[in-house]
């Protein structure tokens, strides 16, 4: 069962990983005044929904360590 739990484990972190990275790099591209879109209104929107995916990937992660526990 531990084995099977560390697979799966795993497996969705690897994913969640990726997701999160790429997040972060697209806030820093993106969100920057050099590169922020130029409507304010859709800058911060872009923002606001990097950081939905951010802390929702964490969110993830924490329930996956929940579950190794």
């Amino acid at each position: 069962m531990g084995e099977l739990a560390s697979t799966v484990a795993h497996e969705v972190r690897n994913p969640l990983n990726a997701i999160g990275m790429a997040a972060r790099r697209l806030s820093r591209e993106f969100t920057t005044p050099s590169s922020a879109p130029p409507d304010p209104a859709d800058a911060a929107e872009l923002n606001d929904l990097l950081g939905v995916v951010e802390s929702e990937t964490r969110r993830i992660d924490a329930i996956v360590r929940q579950f190794l526990e």
